[in-house]
């Protein structure tokens, strides 16, 4: 239930667009339907983490929550379906802010975010590669990552206000996901080609003096 409801935050633009221009969904129903799918995905993801990231599991549904209640509060005083539908698209702007400051953030209160991720899913770096170069290898990830999260909120906020919501749809919710992944991808396959070569010289007795330069392998 709980992958669900995940999915249905991941695919958030495309249930929007769905909603208004698929479903004719009335601005009032859709700011519901919301808020009902915030409270829910904060519910059912309320001890993923037991308390050691909790922010991470609040940031979506308190973001939707409060689209909800504002659009719900527009069409009882303002009544202006074209600012709603604006409000409705501008959360992956607003994510992609909140996203920067917590990867902004870890740069200066190690471990940086892509440090703990990537240790989350292949322990063994640690082990293989020097402790200074990996720390220094994932700050400048996460400055690509902060990077990426600054183009993203233009991008975002452009297609929510000025362009259509067919637009929007496209490229929040399918474009913006191909370019994390390949982000994701190139850091990760660039770290472990790094390992690799790492582990090679030490079998072959042919440990270079230092890790690997950074000119050399920082492509990613």
């Amino acid at each position: 239930m709980r992958v669900l409801f995940g999915a249905l935050i991941i695919l958030y633009p495309l249930l929007v667009f769905s909603a208004l221009v698929i479903f004719k969904l009335s601005i009032r129903y859709l700011s519901i339907l919301i808020i009902v799918l915030a409270v829910a995905y904060a519910f059912m993801n309320r001890s993923n983490y037991h308390g050691r990231h909790p922010v991470f599991i609040f940031i979506s549904p308190v973001i939707l929550f409060s689209i909800g209640i504002v659009c719900l509060s527009t069409t009882f005083f303002i009544d202006s379906e074209a600012l709603s539908r604006v409000i409705f698209k501008i959360y992956p702007a607003l994510a992609d802010l909140v996203y920067l400051t917590i990867f902004g953030t870890s740069l200066f209160i190690p471990p940086t975010i892509v440090y703990s991720f990537i240790n989350v899913f292949d322990k063994k770096l640690n082990e293989h590669l020097e402790k200074a170069y990996f720390e220094n290898y994932c700050r400048k990830c996460t400055v690509y990552w902060c990077i990426f999260f600054i183009l993203d909120f233009i991008i975002s906020l452009i297609t929510a206000i000025l362009e259509s919501d067919l637009v929007w749809g496209i490229y929040n919710g399918g474009v913006t996901y191909v370019l994390m992944g390949l982000l994701f991808v190139g850091e990760y396959v660039s770290i472990k080609v790094i390992e690799k070569r790492t582990v090679l010289a030490r079998k072959t007795g042919e440990i270079p003096a230092e890790i690997p330069a950074e000119e050399d392998h920082d492509h990613s």
